[in-house]
Formats: C-alpha cells, structure tokens, sequence
C-alpha cells in the first residue's frame, strides 16, 4: 500500500488502533487544508510524541471533525497513540489531527501590537530606553548609539519604524527602543483647590458637575458639589477632569 501523506502513514502506524485506517480523501482534504493556509509544510507535526517542545506554545491545528485549522496553544499531549493534540483557540479545547509551530510575528505585527497598547498616536511624548544598531529588532532603522535618555516626540508610525523628533532632528526608530511618558500631576494646593469654587468639572461620561462649596474638612481643604465631596488627593483620583486635564498640576 502507498501513503501519501505524513498523516497517511502515521495512521497506519498505529497498526489499527483507531479501528479503520483514514480513507484516502480524508488525506486529500487535510492537504488542500495546508496548501490553502500559511502553514509550512514542512513543518507539519503528525506524530504527538514528536511535539513535547512546543506545549505551551502558539501552534496551528486541524481539526477533522469540523475540517477546520485554528490557532491557538498547546495545552497538552495527554496519549501518544490517538490524535491526542490538545489545543485552545479561546473558545474550547478539542483534539486535532497535526500542529504546526506558528511563525514568529513580524516586526510590523509586534509593532502594531506596542502601538495599540500603549495607545500610541502622533504628538506622543516618548523616552528612548536604549541606544540601538542598524535594523534594529527586524526594524528598518540606522543606529543610534548616543540617544539612551533622550525625549521626543512622535511625527509618524510606518510597518518597519516610528518617526520620532528628538530636537531639530527626525530619526527612524524601532519601538523597542522606545517607552511612552506619561503625563505625572501633582495634586491641587490648599490655594489651588479654593480657586475651584464655581469651576465646572466634567465626570467619567462627560457629565457636568459645578462646585458649589469649598470647606475645610478633616484636616483638609474639600471641595463639594451635587455628587461628590473631594479633598485633593482624592480629586486627582477621580475619573473627574477640568479644562481636559486631570485635576491636578501638570508637572
């Protein structure tokens, strides 16, 4: 008999253990699967005893009972003898036909995935955290081996590199290099939160709220309206802002 596919022949490895060997177009179908996904073939795990370095890490998987391939992680190889995959893609865990090692994301992928998080946009005030050589991390830069310490300020994101003014100068930089500054505030003094009497403060969905009184209350200057009574550390707390900033000092 001929196998034409690592599936195939693992299958019939198993000598009948799973009651029927897999037809012939089961085999077919999984290889259009592959062929129609970015998976490497040659890559392809078939036999789970060949696939204990990759538990707990990204994979492809196909699943035959739905004839779909799904990513998610490795969870386990719980019997090396039946198809024993075990993998979650966030919704439940199944058992799958072979896995595949995902690619490691791209720089523009983990770029992407920085700029979202650390809601980066033009105008955003960043640090660089080190110096850095050409290409950078997969990056599309030139190095830059004096700028550790150094501020700017984001002119544009492209897929291979952020564009940061540091002074007179534009540079190419890999994000790696990079951390956000966040604005710091100190909270209002004595005299500050007083001169807030008759101010209008917007609440978390922009509601407004005026202040209505200023007294002095345990020990600490408090501030009051319709719905809320604040000393200054609190009023930094609160979701609260005056004039689109936090209510505090910018430092």
């Amino acid at each position: 008999m001929t196998y034409n596919s690592g599936y195939e022949k693992y299958v019939a490895s198993l000598n009948g253990y799973l009651g029927r060997l897999i037809e012939q177009e089961d085999c077919k179908i999984i290889e259009e699967k592959i062929m129609d996904s970015r998976i490497d073939e040659s890559k392809v795990i078939w036999n789970p005893a060949k696939a204990e370095h990759l538990i707990g890490k990204k994979v492809y998987a196909f699943a035959r009972i739905n004839g779909t391939i799904v990513e998610g992680v490795l969870n386990a190889i719980e019997d090396t003898r039946v198809l024993p995959f075990t993998v979650s893609d966030g919704i439940c865990t199944v058992n799958y036909i072979f896995i595949c090692p995902m690619p490691e994301p791209t720089y523009a992928e983990r770029q992407k995935k920085w700029v979202q998080e650390n809601n980066v946009s033009v105008g955003t005030k960043i640090r660089f955290i080190k110096n850095f050589n050409d290409r950078e991390d997969g990056s599309d830069c030139f190095c830059h081996l004096d700028v550790l310490g150094k501020t700017g300020v984001i002119l544009y994101v492209t897929d291979d590199y952020i564009a940061i003014q540091v002074g007179e100068n534009k540079w190419g930089c890999p994000f790696t290099a990079l951390e956000v500054i966040k604005d710091e505030y100190r909270q209002f003094n004595d005299e500050e939160m007083k001169a807030l009497y008759g101010k209008t403060l917007l609440g978390r969905h922009g509601m407004p709220n005026m202040v209505t009184t200023v007294v002095y209350y345990a020990g600490n200057i408090c501030i009051e309206g319709d719905k809320f009574v604040f000393d200054a550390e609190e009023l930094l707390k609160s979701d609260f802002t005056i004039d689109g900033h936090k209510c505090g000092v910018l430092i």
